[in-house]
């Protein structure tokens, strides 16, 4: 969780520095946010990662001080209905406040797609229309779109955790999203 501290890792807290630089990187899941930070590579241009807690992402994004002089803010979640409408919402807020709009984490996403095996989503995450699909899914990259729209229309989702720790530990391709 986002907060005002920002406490060096401390035990239980979902929101470490761990660097200098100016970019905040955000994932949905408890899982993605260890992985992500226990495979940093030494050269990451990040300053936090921070556990989103699901949809308190957006209300969480209004602590971030000009201080803290973040001027990236990127993230990575599940696709789904909801892995998609928090990273839209949030950016609005983070606009709103006069901080750089939430882009997403372009190579994990495209790993996600690769690795990931779909599964029916929750019935709160139940299918959705054309103009729905399109509009969640164009907040991805272009090469994601379609295939994650497709995803929603069918009433499937991808978890991020496909986006394994192994997977993070053995590649350099999603080195690009933290430099």
């Amino acid at each position: 969780m986002i907060t005002e501290t920002f406490p060096l890792d401390e035990e239980g807290d979902h929101y470490c520095r761990v660097g200098t630089d100016d970019v905040l990187f955000v994932v949905e899941n408890a899982t993605t946010w260890w992985s992500l930070v226990e495979s940093l590579p030494d050269d990451h241009r990040l300053g936090y990662v921070a556990w989103g807690l699901g949809g308190t992402f957006r209300a969480s994004i209004r602590v971030i001080k000009a201080k803290h002089h973040i001027t990236q803010i990127r993230y990575f979640g599940d696709l789904d209905t909801s892995g998609l409408r928090i990273p839209l919402r949030a950016s609005t807020t983070a606009v709103e406040l006069g901080l750089p709009s939430v882009q997403p984490a372009e190579q994990l996403y495209r790993v996600l797609q690769l690795l990931g095996r779909p599964r029916p989503a929750a019935a709160k995450e139940a299918s959705v229309g054309v103009g729905t699909a399109d509009e969640l899914a164009k907040w991805l990259p272009a090469q994601c779109r379609g295939s994650a729209a497709q995803l929603l229309l069918e009433g499937n989702r991808l978890a991020q955790e496909w986006v394994s720790y192994r997977y993070l530990r053995q590649s350099t391709d999603w080195h690009c999203d933290v430099r």
